[in-house]
């Protein structure tokens, strides 16, 4: 990828901003250009919850859009600009009585910061030449009929990736009868009008959190639920109506006092205070990660019937990918992170993708598709594919030709059908899932909320 979409200068840049403590003017610095990420398509995608969206009806006469939130133990303001260029801030966190920089504030350069905000946003994956493999590896199946090869490119070709140009998308959905060739060409043809939808590199411990909260819930209450996790932590600071913090150590969050705090989450308090007691357990007794990794602690609730091997004959090349592919973390980030995700991660640096899915899994109230969505957002586990409502629904579409033709579908027919997206996505798999299923939540709404890159004035 070009230096042009990953905008790796520094560019100042002042705006009168009164709302920031002390009447103080903010460096805003360059991150991206040409719209290669849009914030309100990602902070809206349902990968993280505590994001705020900052904008004021008399900032949208200058910028697109505003969100403002901690990475990490930094909080950052990010603008997205009419020509689609996104520009961050950092705030500077001062004690409000003695003035002096609080413990949370993590003291970087701009350089720095500029380089843990391209791995937070996965800016060096070059998504042209992903999606350029994807087309050109389907177009190529021998083994998939033309029907399932034009039923995989035309849900490409309409998924979150493309911000395709008006007259594009009703050629797309009146041609009646679209060869492969066809939509091959519409897809390769269009690989620079990318929506600017980014996979994330979450912090650990709060992607764990925030997705317990989001069990059998609505995005509004997931938000406050998570806001209400942020409000235990050090305070950073403060900006227009919203307080920032740090997200809360294990054993505040564990700490039965809080308890009534949590009441507002419903029956999930009790699963964020065993979690955090089991997380913290863990972290001080290595012995004990060991035993939950090898499996010899019980599984919260029922126990999981393990697929035996005969059964996964089929799906034998994704098998053998996720019990071989290590969780090696990101150590930009890393070096940034705090103290919680530092150990933690420490602990289950080198476990395959198969025993950290049954470790997460051994956490109360964590779910499989749980445990998949913490894989795919915090552990950089990038071929991994959550399934709910909508990607089922959208996997029974694609290979309707492979899969039963009913709504619940065991563990068996959900394992063959993450082999069957890995079989065509491969390491990338939870990328193509995450356009796919933005698209599949926009369609079920019967409308797009979301900013599209076609709203910018980009040259």
């Amino acid at each position: 990828m070009s230096n042009k979409f990953l905008g790796v200068g520094f560019c100042p840049y002042k705006m009168d901003m009164t709302s920031l403590s002390n009447n103080e003017q903010p460096d805003w610095h360059l991150l991206t250009c040409n719209a290669s990420l849009n914030l309100s398509l990602t902070f809206n995608s349902g990968q993280v919850f505590h994001f705020v969206e900052t904008t004021s009806e008399e900032d949208r006469k200058n910028i697109f859009s505003e969100w403002t939130g901690v990475i990490s133990r930094n909080c950052y303001t990010f603008q997205q600009r009419k020509d689609g260029n996104v520009y961050f801030y950092v705030h500077q966190s001062r004690d409000s009585s003695e003035g002096k920089a609080s413990s949370s504030l993590t003291l970087l350069s701009i350089d720095e910061h500029i380089s843990l905000l391209k791995s937070y946003f996965s800016l060096d994956d070059d998504y042209k030449e992903i999606l350029k493999n994807w087309v050109n590896k389907i177009v190529i199946k021998t083994d998939y009929t033309d029907h399932m090869k034009r039923l995989i490119l035309e849900e490409l070709a309409n998924s979150s990736y493309f911000c395709l140009k008006p007259y594009e998308k009703e050629n797309l959905d009146n041609y009646n009868h679209k060869s492969i060739e066809y939509l091959k060409n519409t897809l390769l043809n269009n690989l620079d009008d990318f929506s600017g939808l980014r996979l994330l590199n979450a912090d650990l411990c709060q992607t764990i959190f925030s997705f317990l909260c989001s069990q059998n819930n609505f995005i509004g209450r997931i938000k406050q639920n998570v806001r209400l996790l942020y409000s235990l932590g050090e305070m950073i600071t403060k900006y227009k109506i919203y307080d920032f913090h740090t997200f809360p150590e294990l054993k505040i969050l564990a700490d039965e006092k809080n308890y009534e705090i949590f009441k507002s989450l419903g029956y999930r308090d009790k699963y964020v205070i065993e979690t955090a007691k089991t997380l913290s357990k863990i972290i001080a007794n290595p012995e004990v990660a060991v035993q939950y990794l090898s499996g010899n602690q019980p599984t919260a609730g029922k126990r999981r019937r393990v697929i035996k091997e005969s059964e996964a004959d089929e799906l034998s090349a994704h098998q053998k990918y996720i019990k071989s592919t290590k969780y090696e973390p990101n150590t930009l980030l890393l070096s940034f992170a705090t103290i919680n995700d530092i150990l933690l991660v420490k602990l289950l640096t080198k476990s395959s993708y198969t025993e950290l899915l049954e470790f997460y899994k051994r956490m109360p109230g964590i779910s499989d598709k749980v445990a998949d969505c913490i894989l795919l957002y915090a552990c950089n586990f990038k071929h991994v594919v959550p399934f709910d409502a909508h990607m089922i629904r959208v996997g029974k579409s694609l290979f309707s030709n492979e899969t039963k033709k009913t709504n619940n579908l065991n563990k068996t027919e959900l394992n063959k059908l993450r082999a069957l997206f890995f079989d065509i996505f491969g390491e990338f798999a939870g990328l193509a899932q995450l356009f796919m299923f933005d698209r599949s939540v926009q369609k079920s709404k019967n409308t797009r909320k979301q900013p599209k890159n076609e709203q910018f004035n980009v040259k």
